[in-house]
């Protein structure tokens, strides 16, 4: 009879244990989905800009060496669009200047 008696006490504090669980899951939820929208935020910020520079690598691949990574980015990020775009520029600057070579050489390359 003693082990029943302690089967029964163990049955019902399981069943609290659950009941206090979903309690604190229940008080706790704000703080979970806050911290959910704080992840999914944090994450955005971060793919964004990985995303525009993965396009913007596609597109200079391509050939349109008048691509620019048109997004808003923080810290490292910023600076990575920021050297993308001058990168751009800089092979198009030298791209015209090749072309315009290639078709004027200089007097003494005739």
């Amino acid at each position: 009879m003693e082990a029943y008696e302690k089967y029964e006490q163990l049955q019902r504090d399981k069943t609290a244990l659950r009941f206090n669980t979903l309690l604190c899951w229940s008080l706790d939820s704000p703080d979970y989905f806050r911290f959910l929208l704080v992840c999914d935020y944090l994450a955005k910020r971060i793919t964004t800009p990985i995303q525009a520079l993965a396009q913007g690598a596609a597109a200079v691949a391509s050939g349109n060496l008048s691509h620019r990574v048109e997004c808003q980015a923080f810290d490292e990020l910023e600076g990575l669009v920021a050297s993308f775009n001058r990168m751009t520029g800089d092979f198009a600057g030298k791209r015209k200047a090749h072309r315009t070579h290639a078709t004027n050489p200089a007097p003494n390359e005739r």
